[in-house]
């Protein structure tokens, strides 16, 4: 995991200059690199390395720091370790969740200690501590024990229906963990709220949590974002069978789902045929949402020039022999996240009575839905999904939304971030030896 952390850094890095230009500034940390997140609003770079978090300026000059580890854990026992605990030993805390919440001025820190517990730091001093507590049982595991259990989220909101409150919340995606909680997706106070805890679990949606299933694909989360009212999770998961591939989603759920009604989630395929064989790369490695630049803007999205697009790279397997990168429209997976939703709840099925465009992968018969036929019109009203209709959805593998890579490369690609330069569209790539890539040009793809 250590050189896709190197790697991002240098990306971000060089987003933050725009350009890459040559530059004596650096940062070395003392331990490997976990995360690296940028807060838009001060320029402040934010490291979450093992055991260590660094809050550095634009300059990479180091403003402050907090020591996370190493500390006396054992992943089998139960927080707070204490002396009837006989098999803690020294741990390192590896860095699981880093988050800028910029509303409530607080940095969400999640590591591999204790269960995965997290704490809130000071966006202006991360040497402060704002919250922490590891008293609170198992309803505030947010990580993962095992270094290999990838975790991502998203700063979000919740209302409370009874009171009208609007609280501050986090939505958190991660792998399986033999010790570890077992919910997939999760949305987690940040703030106390009458009897619950910072960090405590707002949603309980067995369909989507349920440990069986979360064990059968063995999710790969890679990136989180929240656009225009929905909450989208990137990541790449078996399909349940004997074939251990793993095939890459996308998935979307609205913001402030009190029940993850509207969990579905879009198969992405990025792959290339020739006369000779076709090339599939399979497995996200990482990915970036951003506006593009108007002239790659009007090749890909003429209709709406202002669209965002989701770059991601990808490998061909887990050696990451071959790799390449993609895009995305947002309004291209929406459009497609809507028809194979709509298809389900108008019940269209094919000639076995199966669902046409969908199966529902975390129930034990995925494909005894979508049987009821609904007027098209009244399906508009539930854009979020209800609990008279189908959930949680998956589309099937022919109605994946597919397209072609930009660039292709003989060694693994594992970052990626995207700035635009006089409304040119320029994405810089991060490989596994720590080089990073210039790509610009497009359709004939000039690398530097």
């Amino acid at each position: 995991m250590a050189w896709r952390a190197l790697a991002a850094l240098s990306l971000l890095l060089c987003f933050s200059s725009s350009c890459c230009d040559d530059t004596q500034d650096y940062f070395l940390s003392e331990t490997v690199i976990n995360n690296v997140v940028l807060d838009p609003q001060t320029g402040r770079i934010y490291v979450g390395a093992v055991n260590n978090i660094y809050q550095l300026n634009y300059k990479l000059q180091l403003e402050s720091s907090a020591v996370t580890g190493p500390k006396k854990d054992n992943p089998h026992c139960t927080p707070p370790i204490t002396a009837q605990c006989t098999d803690a030993k020294d741990m390192d805390n590896i860095n699981k969740l880093l988050l800028v919440n910029s509303a409530n001025g607080n940095l969400v820190v999640c590591g591999s200690l204790f269960r995965g517990i997290c704490s809130l730091l000071n966006l202006n001093s991360v040497d402060k501590q704002v919250y922490y507590s590891d008293t609170k049982k198992e309803k505030t595991y947010v990580a993962s024990t095992e270094e290999s259990v990838t975790v991502v989220g998203v700063i979000s909101y919740f209302i409370d229906d009874d009171t009208n409150a609007n609280l501050s919340v986090f939505l958190v995606g991660k792998g399986y963990g033999s010790s570890d909680s077992a919910k997939l997706i999760s949305t987690r106070l940040l703030q106390e709220y009458g009897e619950m805890d910072v960090f405590e679990n707002m949603v309980d949606a067995s369909t989507v949590q349920a440990s069986p299933f979360v064990q059968r694909y063995l999710h790969d989360f890679r990136h989180a974002f929240r656009d225009n009212g929905y909450i989208y999770f990137l990541f790449s998961r078996t399909l349940g069978t004997s074939d251990s591939r793993k095939i890459t989603f996308i998935a979307r759920l609205c913001e402030n789902d009190h029940h993850y009604y509207s969990y579905t989630e879009l198969q992405l395929n990025c792959s290339v045929k020739t006369e000779q064989q076709e090339n599939t790369y399979n497995k996200v490695q990482a990915a970036y949402l951003a506006r593009p630049g108007e002239v790659l803007a009007r090749e890909i999205i003429p209709s709406n020039l202002n669209d965002k697009v989701l770059f991601a790279v990808f490998s061909a397997d887990e050696d990451g022999g071959n790799s390449a990168l993609c895009m995305y429209p947002l309004s291209s997976i929406n459009a497609r996240l809507k028809e194979v939703i709509e298809s389900c709840y108008i019940g269209e099925v094919l000639e076995d009575e199966k669902p046409k465009t969908v199966y529902s992968p975390y129930i034990s018969k995925p494909e005894a839905i979508c049987k009821t036929k609904r007027d098209k019109e009244m399906v508009k009203g539930y854009k979020c999904g209800a609990e008279f209709l189908p959930s949680p959805l998956a589309s099937k593998p022919e109605y994946a939304l597919a397209v072609k890579p930009i660039y292709t490369r003989n060694d693994m690609l594992t970052a990626v971030a995207v700035a635009v330069e006089n409304e040119h569209t320029v994405a810089f790539l991060g490989t596994s030896g720590a080089d990073v890539l210039k790509v610009s040009s497009w359709y004939r793809p000039h690398v530097e």
